[in-house]
């Protein structure tokens, strides 16, 4: 007959089952040499979870402060606290020192919890459970702070490198947010904003030293950037080196001293390579001119969008000057480009222009009254009806199409307009005719496109 192992007795004499906390809460037993489960003493579990709680707290103590009896020595509670009691600084925290004292405030309070569990009363499962959360709430924020502390070398190291003071104008605002950070999310936020601007200094550098030709620099030169006016548009141009003839650091230099303003540099690079240009050779076009970078792009977006060579407009048949092609571009225009029409068809209601008279051009119609079939419902005087003869400005419509500014003598050329097809009812509709220095043009759509009548 087998013999059952009594239960162990409570203090109040009561039976009792004991479990011995492994961190999970699991209730654990050990085997007898027959494989039978017997239970530990309160004893054997009071001094496994002593053991359990003295392995967490000196492995992360010894990580984080360099000592496992850095706070074994404190009060039970912090109302029973001493101003006197030293305050071991964290290792992790001599790197970062604005993070220090939360570091600290949380190993006391994890260091009291394990402490109190040297009083019989709490050396309790419970009391191991509260121990093992504030340890984990420290070992957590430890680990916050290492990866702060690593970005913080990089940026500390990279600002001593290119020589920029951490209170300085480039820095100062940022790490000051990073100072005055009370989150860790908000301190990641400042070195992320620190790093972003060190890091568009090393893209700076790297492209100077790649494109200069000369001895390697760990700084940015004060003159070059200067001339640039800030970091983001220097880097912007140094991406674009080699593009629309800037080949040397002088050049570049050269181009942004002239360019005003310096921010749309860039774009100038941009453009003048798209349409086949030098940007120092077209930015020298509006030397005299106030805002003369935006005057040179706005020329370049036109000279590109026509798929024109200059020469076709400065010497040849499209008769624009760099000034005009830099406000047809303002206006949000584009150049006629030499498109053409032949065997133009006239005549329909009102017949106001026919073949003849566009052949022998003395006979176009002359302005003013004019015969044609009564305007249902009579005649509007706000809204005129005529033939042709009316100056055309030559300023078409927004997106429009201008014609030709300048004969080969380099005078204004002065355009009329003529309907082609007057309506009767409402409207002289959309076509028109524009002569000038000797050319016709025709327009189906209002002044936004026009081809020449051959």
């Amino acid at each position: 007959m087998s013999r059952t192992k009594p239960k162990q007795k409570s203090s109040r004499g009561r039976a009792k089952s004991v479990t011995l906390p492994t961190g999970t809460g699991k209730t654990e037993k050990n085997k007898t040499s027959s494989g039978t489960p017997k239970l530990k003493t309160a004893a054997q579990l009071a001094k496994d979870r002593l053991a359990l709680r003295d392995q967490t707290m000196n492995a992360i103590l010894l990580s984080a402060f360099g000592s496992t009896t850095a706070f074994t020595k404190l009060p039970d509670s912090e109302s029973d606290d001493d101003d006197s009691t030293p305050r071991p600084k964290p290792k992790v925290a001599a790197r970062l020192s604005f993070d220090g004292t939360e570091l600290t405030r949380l190993a006391e309070q994890a260091a009291r919890e394990g402490n109190k569990m040297n009083d019989k009363r709490y050396n309790t499962d419970r009391q191991l459970d509260e121990f093992t959360k504030a340890m984990n709430r420290f070992s957590d924020r430890l680990g916050e702070s290492e990866a702060i502390a690593a970005r913080w070398a990089k940026v500390d190291g990279l600002a001593k490198k290119y020589g920029y003071p951490l209170d300085g104008d480039y820095l100062g605002t940022h790490y000051d947010d990073l100072v005055d950070a009370t989150t860790s999310g908000s301190r990641q936020s400042a070195l992320l904003e620190l790093e972003a601007r060190l890091d568009l200094v090393t893209k700076i550098i790297d492209a100077y030293n790649t494109h200069s030709g000369l001895a390697e620099v760990t700084q940015i030169p004060s003159e070059l950037l200067t001339a640039a006016g800030s970091l983001s548009t220097l880097n912007s141009c140094l991406q674009r080196f080699g593009k629309a003839g800037v080949t040397t650091i002088a050049g570049l230099q050269t181009l942004l001293t002239d360019a005003d303003p310096k921010t749309q540099v860039w774009q100038l690079i941009d453009v003048a390579a798209k349409a086949g240009m030098n940007a120092s050779d077209v930015l020298a076009e509006f030397d005299t001119i106030t805002d003369n970078t935006t005057a040179a792009v706005h020329a370049l977006n036109v000279l590109a969008a026509s798929g024109k060579d200059i020469s076709y407009f400065l010497t040849g048949d499209g008769g624009q000057r760099w000034v005009d092609l830099a406000e047809i571009g303002r206006l949000g225009m584009k150049a006629w480009a030499g498109e053409e029409i032949r065997g133009l068809r006239l005549g329909g209601p009102g017949l106001a222009v026919t073949q003849q008279q566009l052949i022998d051009r003395s006979q176009l119609p002359q302005r003013g009254p004019v015969k044609l079939p009564p305007r249902p419902g009579g005649e509007d005087p706000r809204n005129p009806r005529f033939v042709g003869r009316k100056p055309y400005r030559n300023f078409g419509v927004k997106k429009g199409a201008s014609l030709p500014w300048a004969d080969g003598a380099g005078r204004q050329i002065q355009y009329l307009e003529y309907d082609v097809r007057p309506y009767t009812g409402k409207g002289r509709g959309p076509e028109r005719l524009v002569i000038g220095n000797g050319r016709t043009f025709y327009s189906p759509d209002h002044y936004t496109t026009f081809k020449e009548v051959k």
